[in-house]
């Protein structure tokens, strides 16, 4: 009981030192500069993490780990604009042992989005922007399996199906910049079973829920 509870304060925590973060740039706008136009291109830098939140095969083998990626599109005068997006996280080690023999992974993850953003200026040098994407979740790395059937050492991969939500808030500063902050949730399927005959050594059947608290650093072009 008492790693659970510590696992949620944890991730109160940095919901609310995120939240606090967009309450500072909301509040701080109007002391900084031009607005970015609306049809422009834009590209983002994040920086940040990811903490599990399901299901309980991922879950349990991934705690909270950093996350990086950039963003690209171009923001759209009206409706939803375009976004590609491409992001890096290493995942926890996984180590299991029974009777029947062990397991080690040591993996990351790679997604490539594509979907859409629209946003909308709250104040002269404020936006809050909503975005949706769908693409490739795309897990690599080495795997050492020691069974009775079977033993293998070497890399192994699969690729799944990626979706993400979230939104964030933008303030621009220096004309062309933008600094904020974002909250996620992306979500991963994959339907790959561990099959010794067919040399699928990783065990990649399971759906992943995410949640995502990021940094933001961008220009417009």
């Amino acid at each position: 009981m008492m790693p659970a509870m510590s696992t949620y304060m944890t991730k109160k925590s940095w919901v609310v030192s995120f939240l606090a973060v967009v309450s500072l740039a909301g509040s701080s706008a109007v002391a900084h500069a031009d607005e970015v136009d609306d049809g422009k291109g834009f590209v983002e830098l994040v920086l940040g993490q990811m903490s599990p939140l399901g299901d309980d095969t991922w879950d349990n083998a991934n705690g909270t780990a950093g996350k990086f990626g950039v963003h690209g599109g171009v923001w759209a005068k009206r409706g939803a604009g375009f976004e590609l997006g491409l992001d890096y996280t290493p995942l926890d080690n996984v180590d299991q042992s029974s009777a029947l023999g062990s397991y080690h992974s040591d993996l990351g993850r790679v997604r490539l989005l594509i979907g859409g953003r629209g946003g909308t200026h709250v104040a002269k040098h404020v936006r809050l922007f909503a975005r949706v994407a769908l693409g490739a979740d795309y897990i690599r790395g080495s795997v050492r399996i020691s069974t009775p059937i079977g033993n293998f050492d070497g890399d192994d991969s699969d690729v799944g199906l990626g979706a993400e939500i979230g939104g964030g808030v933008l303030l621009n500063v220096f004309g062309a910049f933008a600094v904020g902050a974002q909250i996620a949730v992306p979500m991963a399927f994959h339907f790959t079973e561990q099959d010794f005959q067919k040399k699928q050594y990783l065990d990649a059947k399971y759906n992943s829920y995410d949640l995502d608290l990021l940094l933001t650093l961008g220009t417009s072009f």
